[in-house]
């Protein structure tokens, strides 16, 4: 007897990076990506934090929920809680503090979904938080001191092979430039967005599991090293300006033309400086443009509020790389290879 059969060959496809835009929030302050959180796909704007590594959003119940969204078990049937009477908090580098308790939902991100993924779920908020943009906080920070516990989301979307990779490519863009074509990408680089024949990668430095560290060797204004001894510099993208310590704030502020101090400790600079601030990591000087070192916070004589700030809470040797420097480049965090990766950014 003869017999015909249809044959169907399943063949598992392989995962791919996930590109999710940037939106600038500000003048260059917040760079937020939206995702989906619940049975229903309920849109949240979260700020995508290199600097931190925990995930939270505000609580559909929260007292301060004002115009935001929030989630919880109105919002979504497969929003879960073991114990809502297990409190968690984190506090932030600017004092910033979230307290709440810990669930489970379905995230989805650039259309990918991952069920009974954990994270925060914000009750009160203070500090900065409290008139932010944001919904809540994405970080991508290692997760292994994590208040949570739990997997960062490009850790959980890894482990479940949805997306080839623990990497995260970052192209902040410039609100000055237009605003677009800013992007994180889970599970990879984006080739698009970067010179390749400028790549370089090297070690985090952090010893603390905590940061994406790049050791710096020099910096400089104007060709000039102002700091000449070896500082350790933290990859923020959750951070607006560059951060160091006073000490090592004034010795660079005092290099640039116009330059002043003000009664309250702040810095101004003028709004057209010209001024060429460079940052030596991995053997390459990495430039800043001029046009990021000033923010117009509407002040008198042609003045701008300085994009470099003391923190009297960082040592000599440490400085904080936020957006100031990060526009400036094309940034890659490897989780799997403990790398950082810069290029010129397209």
């Amino acid at each position: 007897m003869a017999t015909s059969s249809n044959y169907t060959s399943l063949v598992a496809r392989a995962p791919t990076p996930i590109a999710l835009p940037l939106r600038i929030f500000g003048q260059d302050v917040s760079y937020i990506s939206q995702i989906a959180i619940g049975a229903s796909g309920k849109k949240f704007n979260v700020l995508a934090d290199s600097g931190s590594a925990e995930f939270w959003v505000l609580s559909e119940e929260s007292e301060q929920l004002g115009s935001h969204n929030g989630i919880g078990p109105k919002s979504s049937s497969t929003f879960h809680v073991d114990d809502e009477n297990d409190k968690w908090g984190t506090e932030y580098e600017d004092e910033a503090t979230v307290t709440g308790f810990i669930a489970d939902d379905k995230l989805t991100i650039g259309g990918v979904s991952l069920d009974a993924m954990p994270f925060g779920v914000a009750e009160t908020i203070t500090g900065v938080l409290v008139q932010a943009f944001e919904d809540g906080i994405m970080g991508f920070a290692p997760s292994v001191h994590a208040v949570t516990n739990s997997p960062t989301p490009i850790e959980a979307f890894a482990e479940k092979s949805l997306i080839p990779a623990r990497i995260s490519g970052w192209r902040l863009s410039r609100l000055a430039d237009g605003g677009r074509g800013g992007e994180v990408m889970l599970g990879g680089t984006n080739a698009a967005k970067f010179d390749a024949s400028t790549l370089i990668e090297v070690a985090n430095v952090d010893t603390t599991d905590h940061f994406w560290q790049v050791g710096v060797s020099t910096v400089k204004i104007d060709d000039q090293t102002v700091v000449p001894t070896a500082l350790k510099a933290t990859m923020d993208t959750g951070a607006s300006d560059i951060r160091a310590n006073p000490a090592v704030v004034e010795a660079l502020l005092a290099k640039i033309p116009g330059e002043e101090e003000e009664e309250g400790g702040d810095f101004v600079l003028p709004c057209d400086t010209q001024s060429k601030l460079a940052f030596t990591i991995g053997g390459k000087e990495w430039n800043v443009d001029p046009r990021d070192l000033a923010l117009d916070a509407g002040l008198d004589d042609n003045m701008c509020l300085s994009h470099i700030s003391g923190d009297p809470d960082l040592a000599e040797d440490e400085i904080v790389l936020g957006a100031t420097f990060l526009k400036n480049v094309y940034l890659s965090l490897n989780l799997d290879t403990n790398k950082i990766g810069l290029a010129e950014p397209k």
